[in-house]
């Protein structure tokens, strides 16, 4: 069975290339800035690292990278492109609650991974074994999603040429919603079209909390305004 993103993990770069431009790539290097200013080195686990956008830098940097990604399509491509810069790590296909393997010196799953965990045992589940795979001392770096990436007035199509997107968020029973999106364009001389659909949780500040105190996991007092204008909110968190 297809989860999110598979039918269109092929895709996956150039879609948000295209879709956010340069800023897509600052907001990357952004964040590759702000990894390296917590941990100079060591171990780190990419949780729902996609095609590799923050891995396969990062290991480019010198870090131990352990990769963990649901989705077969997205693990698939970061295979391909890992394997084309000659840059080798772990792979592990599975969901964040599942992922068993050594400890690490920092844990990360940003980019609104968490809303893709829509049930609160799941979510526990996937805390307490985060917690458990960090070293002593390690830090678990974080975001969730503001209530405006909620908003179904938030999304507008985006059109360029042959490129065409369009991403809806329905609200369902709250706080559940489903988020819709079709894609069309041309990809190095393929045409292609797409929908994607599937259910997305809003977790708060006060929800997770609690969760993360009880894992053994305190928090930082930094406050990462880098990330002020993309919607999500970015904690850091570290094992006691």
């Amino acid at each position: 069975m297809e989860g999110p993103h598979d039918n269109w993990a092929k895709y996956y770069d150039y879609v948000y290339q295209s879709t956010f431009g340069d800023y897509y790539d600052g907001f990357t290097n952004q964040t590759l800035g702000v990894l390296k200013s917590i941990r100079e080195s060591g171990t780190i686990l990419d949780l729902g690292a996609g095609t590799g956008r923050f891995s396969i830098p990062l290991a480019k940097a010198g870090y131990a990278i352990i990769a963990v990604e649901k989705s077969k399509g997205m693990i698939e491509v970061m295979t391909e492109k890992s394997f084309a810069e000659n840059i080798h790590f772990p792979m592990h296909h599975c969901s964040i609650a599942e992922y068993q393997n050594g400890k690490v010196d920092l844990a990360m799953a940003v980019f609104t991974v968490l809303i893709y965990i829509t049930e609160e045992n799941e979510l526990h589940q996937s805390l307490q074994n985060i917690s458990e795979h960090l070293n002593p001392g390690g830090f678990f770096f974080f975001d969730l999603a503001n209530e405006i990436l909620f908003d179904e007035h938030m999304y507008s199509p985006v059109v360029k040429g042959s490129f065409s997107r369009n991403v809806t968020v329905r609200k369902n029973s709250e706080p559940l919603y489903t988020y819709d999106e079709t894609c069309s364009g041309v990809y190095n001389g393929e045409a292609f079209s797409y929908r994607d659909t599937f259910p997305i949780r809003q977790w708060t500040f006060s929800e997770v909390e609690p969760i993360l105190e009880k894992c053994g996991l305190e928090r930082v007092d930094r406050h990462f305004n880098e990330f002020r204008n993309t919607g999500s909110t970015y904690h850091l968190y570290q094992k006691k």
